[in-house]
């Protein structure tokens, strides 16, 4: 499926001309402006301000509606032409103020849900404080280095509209982040600047664009471009984000040593900016079952802490030893659980206690050189926040309680295993 392209052309009508009817120079920022990508920050004070606001609003056409309560046009003394005029006139008194009596009814709604909007807000901010709080409490006992940050920030991948895609990854790519590169990663990206040969995989039957690219040292990579990335298929994941959740799962996954993904990096391809992946000598995936105990523990972890929307059947490989291969990353690290948490090992996983050695193996991991590590690859707000409260909670509780993800849990065959909480 291909993406429509939206139009850069913006509106000729009158209301964005100016005073003289002809557009107005693009080089003039309006009086009122707001610097590119700022805004009023949503907070539970901000939303009371609207909601006294619409309280204040409430209050005047109460007012206006007591007003005209005791009003009325009386036609006796106006005689017979000018009972017509009065009778009109009072027509219209009653239809003001019944529209004013619905506005006021709409106006008390929206004001009492603004009102619950900040209650809950606040609520939520609560509840995630305690959350973090208890994380960084216990990682100071333990004496791991490291905070869990809670304050979302504005996405790296998305700062602004006027900026492009280009210019926004290429802020996130490798160059930048170079300090936090493995030497495999490294050299996957410097090989990925020089391909010889491309080949489509699969055409039609990908929903995203994906390619087979030889380098120049016959060595092979998966590459897929930001362009041929589908925007409708998940609600909380920005398709030009899909090549940064490719390359901080392949990292996450190198810095819990499990080995489960090929290594992944950024690449500038024939398609422009996106991501591209060790080519990986493989057979088809197979039941979970038919993978090692521990191999199934790594892989529910993974999954819990990337918040997984897509480990369908066909989304793992099998290396020649028989070892799980972990691939297509670009539906994890929502922004929101709107989307289900799809993955038969976090569901056969639920609630279940972790074996000693891999618990130990994930308790080792400092939180914030996690945050640290997902921030370089452009994730940030609730994509990564969200992400290092799930790694916390396997930290503290031993197992995946689903205590970190209030959406819904589901194998790979859309089966409910935990309703949204």
């Amino acid at each position: 499926m291909t993406p429509r392209r939206r139009t850069d052309a913006g509106s000729t009508s009158r209301r964005d001309t100016g005073d003289s009817g002809r557009p107005p120079d693009a080089g003039t920022p309006r009086p009122d402006a707001r610097p590119p990508g700022e805004g009023t920050g949503v907070t539970p004070d901000n939303i009371d301000a609207v909601a006294r606001r619409m309280a204040a609003t409430s209050g005047k056409v109460q007012g206006v509606l007591r007003s005209l309560a005791g009003v009325s046009v009386g036609r006796e003394s106006y005689g017979l032409v000018g009972s017509t005029f009065a009778d009109s006139a009072q027509t219209h008194l009653d239809t003001t103020r019944d529209n004013l009596d619905k506005g006021a009814t709409a106006v008390d709604a929206a004001h009492a849900k603004t009102a619950q909007a900040a209650k809950t807000y606040r609520e939520t901010e609560h509840r995630n404080t305690e959350r973090f709080t208890s994380t960084n409490q216990r990682l100071a006992k333990s004496g791991i280095r490291g905070e869990v940050v809670s304050d979302v920030d504005r996405r790296a991948d998305q700062p602004n509209a006027e900026t492009r895609i280009g210019d926004r990854l290429n802020a996130n790519s490798p160059k930048v982040s170079r300090h936090i590169l493995s030497e495999v990663e490294q050299s996957l990206h410097e090989r990925s600047k020089q391909v010889v040969q491309v080949r489509e995989l699969k055409p039609g039957e990908h929903v995203n664009e994906a390619f087979d690219v030889t380098f120049s040292d016959g060595s092979h990579g998966v590459y897929k471009p930001i362009a041929g990335a589908d925007a409708s298929i998940r609600e909380s994941i920005p398709a030009d984000g899909m090549a940064a959740r490719e390359v901080a799962v392949s990292r996450l996954d190198e810095k819990l040593g499990f080995g489960l993904v090929p290594t992944t990096a950024f690449a500038d391809g024939h398609r422009g900016l996106g991501s591209v992946q060790q080519w990986q000598d493989s057979t088809d995936g197979r039941p979970p079952e038919d993978y090692p105990r521990y191999q199934q523990e790594q892989v529910a972890v993974l999954d819990y802490i990337t918040a997984n929307t897509d480990r369908h059947p066909g989304n793992n490989l099998t290396s020649p030893e028989g070892n799980f291969v972990a691939i297509d990353h670009g539906y994890c690290f929502p922004e929101t659980a709107a989307d289900k948490l799809r993955s038969s090992y976090v569901a056969h996983n639920l609630n279940v206690p972790l074996s000693e050695e891999l618990l130990a193996k994930v308790r080792s991991i400092d939180l914030g050189e996690v945050a640290d590590l997902l921030a370089a690859t452009g994730l940030r707000g609730s994509a990564a926040s969200d992400g290092i409260a799930r790694l916390g909670e396997i930290q503290e509780s031993g197992m995946i309680t689903g205590d970190a993800w209030p959406g819904v849990i589901t194998d790979a065959y859309w089966r409910t295993v935990r309703g949204a909480k």
